[in-house]
């Protein structure tokens, strides 16, 4: 082999395992584990908790798109570093100052770091330097996997390290986003596929993308399955920690099934790229598969529902990856990162669909609410099968 091919091999492989250790990080927050607790031992009130996390996901939905503007118009690699060093100030905040102001102020930061990522278009970008877009659904898994694993590490050691102080877990975290922001500063600039012209109006540049967006059926169609299935899932997701509560289990072996789902969850993801020639069929027949599992948790109170929990984070791992492949490939012009960023938002129906589930539960009990949406998402997803899925584009 030519000694330029060898060392264009070892590059790209580099700059691959860098991607892999951000993603790790991205999610390795040890204060994640504990971060209520850590708020209610500070004197912040379980209302005033619940102002906090609405505050920080208007933030994120705020700044959702125009963080994706700005990664379309300036630079993905200076997001990827300014990503890192919002993390870290958002928990030095916390530490230094845990009240209710300073952890506002943290949340902020946080939302910040959560929004200024651009992971989809970078590696899409990466990809097409070294000519490998086709390994999009691949790449992006494992990225995925590395990304479980960073939170499955966190929710494992946060809490013991809690045991000891909760500032260790904080310094700790700290360490993440730090690390994030020196690896950023190690990934390469890659040219955009569709340079942004200097000319371009923001508010101009956001009607051309969202043109762009829903010209394209295939794009359409991965914006209702995030609006539907991926936002439902979501709001399930905060609440399973009460279900198996409910079960009878301890707070100890709820922490390892979260953990486990999110070993899983990645584990899973390794393995969604071999399935990207029949994505919408298999996005079709595992959104059926999630619904199924909600609306019988509604009614199946035992520790079945324990494994078909497990087996539903595997589900929306891969359905995630597949959907996000298919919207990397259509995008026919420029506004990458700003369609990644309008699919993000698409998440945030949960936002609503949150606030009926927990009017539900109060009012009619854990049943009525999964069976709830256990219906939402079968009803759509039953729908979406006998809609003609025009063909993703695979180059």
């Amino acid at each position: 082999m030519p000694v330029r091919r060898r060392l264009w091999l070892r590059e790209e492989k580099l700059v691959i395992l860098l991607f892999f250790a951000y993603q790790f990080f991205r999610t390795c927050f040890f204060i994640y584990a504990v971060d209520k607790l850590f708020f209610l031992r500070n004197g912040i009130t379980l209302f005033q908790i619940a102002i906090l996390v609405s505050l920080w996901s208007g933030m994120c939905l705020l700044l959702g798109i125009p963080a994706g503007i700005l990664a379309d118009r300036w630079n993905r690699r200076y997001m990827l570093i300014l990503s890192g060093l919002f993390y870290s100030l958002a928990f030095l905040v916390w530490y230094k100052c845990p009240t209710f102001a300073g952890i506002c102020l943290g949340y902020l930061f946080n939302s910040l770091g959560c929004t200024f990522g651009a992971m989809q278009s970078y590696l899409y970008d990466m990809l097409a330097h070294y000519q490998k877009t086709h390994m999009f659904e691949q790449i992006w898994g494992w990225g995925y996997a590395w990304n479980a694993m960073g939170f499955a590490v966190a929710l494992g050691f946060g809490g013991i390290l809690s045991e000891f102080s909760y500032t260790l877990p904080l310094i700790g975290s700290i360490f993440s986003g730090v690390l994030m922001l020196l690896i950023g500063f190690l990934l390469p600039d890659f040219a955009k596929l569709s340079p942004v012209a200097d000319d371009a109006g923001m508010w101009k540049f956001l009607k051309n993308s969202v043109r762009s967006a829903f010209s394209q059926t295939a794009i359409l169609n991965a914006f209702l399955f995030t609006a539907v299935v991926r936002s439902s899932y979501a709001v399930l997701d905060e609440y399973w920690s009460v279900y198996f509560n409910v079960l009878g289990i301890s707070n100890a072996l709820i922490g390892i099934l979260m953990a486990a789902a999110s070993a899983l969850g990645g584990l899973a993801s390794l393995f969604a790229y071999r399935l990207k020639t029949s994505a919408w069929k298999t996005v079709n027949i595992f959104s059926v598969f999630i619904g199924t599992v909600v609306l019988l948790a509604g009614f199946a109170k035992s520790w079945v529902m324990v494994v078909a929990f497990l087996s539903l984070e595997m589900a929306i791992c891969v359905t995630v990856i597949l959907v996000d492949g298919i919207i990397q490939k259509n995008v026919a012009k420029e506004g990458r990162a700003t369609i990644c960023s309008i699919n993000a938002l698409c998440q945030d129906v949960q936002l609503i669909s949150g606030i009926i589930f927990g009017y539900l539960l109060q009012e009619f009990g854990i049943s009525f609410g999964y069976g709830f949406l256990g219906i939402f998402v079968l009803s759509f997803s039953f729908l979406q099968c006998f809609v003609p899925k025009k063909r993703e584009c695979l180059t």
